[in-house]
């Protein structure tokens, strides 16, 4: 899989509100209005105050210099090339970081594989993935668990091929990205928030190697609350996947289907826990170490949910997947 380097042009994208019919629209706690839409055979993507992009309705051809260097179970079929029309006087490094961060992994779920918000990270060769809503400490807690040696793999846009690799299992896709963080977190690993200027030059075309997923995480942050971790079931896990998945449309019935049934694949193949933790930052190391325990597979959690068997797809449309 290869994402090309954006392009940058002065065009006249075209006009469309959230009001608008056939559009779909994301509204984050702190991110930019983002809206999508199909114009033709072009696959357009909006964030406020950042750049318009967009991308081929349909996957173009990955570049004859770069395809042989990909291996076969990495997608090989699969690139992204993008154009941006940068909103006035947005800094280049932030159109640039929004592309990979918000708009690749858009164009990858229309061209088939399956986008998550979520941040990622590697530890022995796989991934754990950490899914929750903005603001519930995904960034902090990653950039903790780099600072114990763990390796990040992605933020935000999480690209994910489902029944892909031996056993079938589901594989992540990296892509470049600036890791966040919020004031309080920053203070405390004594790192910027941002580090978004304009770069010297767009970053390169890249090719994406993917790494299994061993488990997903959904956080919880409470007040109060004690530190614990638990194996959801199958179906509840299925439901909080869907509540962190991205999709460029939900109007396309075939594409919808799809999308379904990878991840009634991905709930059977991945187990998905459920951590809750208290807020504070002095509580920031004993969830890390829980988390780094799941990622080594001791588990750590109470067992419940476990034992209530594997969903059933009822025939939905797997085969179709990719």
């Amino acid at each position: 899989m290869v994402i090309h380097q954006l392009a940058l042009s002065s065009e006249t994208p075209p006009r469309f509100s959230a009001g608008d019919l056939g559009v779909t629209v994301w509204r984050g706690s702190n991110g930019p209005l983002v809206i999508a839409r199909r114009e033709g055979e072009q696959c357009w993507v909006y964030l406020a105050g950042i750049a318009s992009y967009r991308f081929p309705a349909v996957a173009p051809d990955v570049a004859p210099d770069i395809a042989p260097d990909i291996a076969p179970d990495i997608a090989p079929d699969l690139a992204v090339r993008c154009v941006a029309v940068p909103a006035s006087g947005a800094a280049t490094g932030l159109v640039v970081d929004s592309y990979y961060r918000v708009v690749a992994p858009l164009a990858l779920q229309v061209y088939g594989l399956e986008s998550l918000h979520g941040t990622a990270l590697g530890f022995d060769g796989s991934a754990v993935l950490l899914c929750g809503s903005s603001g519930t400490g995904k960034s902090t807690l990653a950039q903790a668990l780099t600072d114990r040696g763990a390796n990040l793999l992605g933020d935000d846009g999480l690209v994910i091929e489902v029944g892909a690799g031996s056993g079938g299992g589901v594989l992540l896709h990296p892509l470049p990205f600036t890791l966040l963080l919020r004031e309080p977190a920053a203070t405390h690993f004594q790192r910027p928030t941002t580090n978004l200027g304009a770069p010297a030059a767009l970053a390169p075309s890249v090719t994406s190697e993917a790494v299994p997923v061993r488990a997903v995480l959904c956080l919880e942050r409470v007040a109060g609350a004690e530190l614990s971790v638990r194996e959801l079931a199958p179906t509840a896990g299925l439901t909080r996947l869907l509540a962190h998945a991205y999709a460029f449309t939900l109007d396309d019935e075939v594409r919808k289907r799809r999308m379904l049934a990878a991840y009634l694949r991905f709930a059977n193949a991945v187990p998905v826990y459920l951590l809750r933790f208290p807020t504070g930052l002095e509580r920031l190391a004993s969830v890390a170490t829980l988390v780094e325990r799941i990622a080594s597979g001791e588990g750590g959690g109470d067992g419940a949910g476990i034992g209530d068997g594997a969903l059933n797809l009822d025939g939905a449309d797997g085969a179709s997947h990719g």
